[in-house]
Protein backbone atom coordinates (compact mmCIF):
# COMPACT_ATOMS: atom_id res chain seq x y z
CA UNK A 1 0.00 0.00 0.00
CA UNK A 2 1.35 3.44 -0.87
CA UNK A 3 1.38 6.43 1.45
CA UNK A 4 -0.93 9.34 0.65
CA UNK A 5 0.75 12.14 -1.25
CA UNK A 6 1.37 15.14 0.95
CA UNK A 7 0.00 18.29 -0.64
CA UNK A 8 1.80 20.71 1.65
CA UNK A 9 0.23 23.45 3.72
CA UNK A 10 -2.96 25.13 2.57
CA UNK A 11 -3.50 28.79 1.88
CA UNK A 12 -2.81 30.89 4.96
CA UNK A 13 -4.47 34.29 5.24
CA UNK A 14 -1.05 35.88 4.66
CA UNK A 15 -0.49 33.83 1.49
CA UNK A 16 -3.94 34.81 0.18
CA UNK A 17 -3.22 38.49 0.91
CA UNK A 18 0.11 38.27 -0.94
CA UNK A 19 -1.53 36.32 -3.77
CA UNK A 20 -4.20 39.01 -4.25
CA UNK A 21 -1.57 41.77 -4.19
CA UNK A 22 0.58 39.98 -6.80
CA UNK A 23 -2.45 39.30 -9.01
CA UNK A 24 -3.51 42.95 -8.86
CA UNK A 25 0.05 43.98 -9.79
CA UNK A 26 -0.31 41.89 -12.95
CA UNK A 27 1.87 38.91 -12.02
CA UNK A 28 1.39 35.73 -14.03
CA UNK A 29 0.36 32.43 -12.45
CA UNK A 30 3.91 31.18 -12.97
CA UNK A 31 5.46 34.15 -11.13
CA UNK A 32 2.97 33.87 -8.26
CA UNK A 33 3.65 30.14 -8.10
CA UNK A 34 7.37 30.75 -7.67
CA UNK A 35 6.97 33.56 -5.12
CA UNK A 36 4.48 31.66 -2.97
CA UNK A 37 6.01 28.23 -3.55
CA UNK A 38 2.70 26.77 -4.70
CA UNK A 39 1.94 24.66 -7.78
CA UNK A 40 0.75 26.67 -10.80
CA UNK A 41 -2.47 24.66 -10.79
CA UNK A 42 -3.13 25.69 -7.17
CA UNK A 43 -2.53 29.34 -8.09
CA UNK A 44 -4.95 29.15 -11.02
CA UNK A 45 -7.55 27.39 -8.85
CA UNK A 46 -7.25 30.04 -6.14
CA UNK A 47 -7.62 32.79 -8.75
CA UNK A 48 -10.81 31.20 -10.04
CA UNK A 49 -12.09 30.74 -6.48
CA UNK A 50 -11.50 34.42 -5.72
CA UNK A 51 -12.77 35.63 -9.10
CA UNK A 52 -9.40 37.14 -10.06
CA UNK A 53 -8.08 37.22 -13.60
CA UNK A 54 -4.37 36.47 -13.93
CA UNK A 55 -2.16 37.94 -16.61
CA UNK A 56 -1.28 35.45 -19.36
CA UNK A 57 2.31 34.27 -19.55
Amino acid sequence: MSDPVEMGPGWTPEAVHRFVALAREGATAEVISLKLQKPVTAVRSKAAELGLALKAA
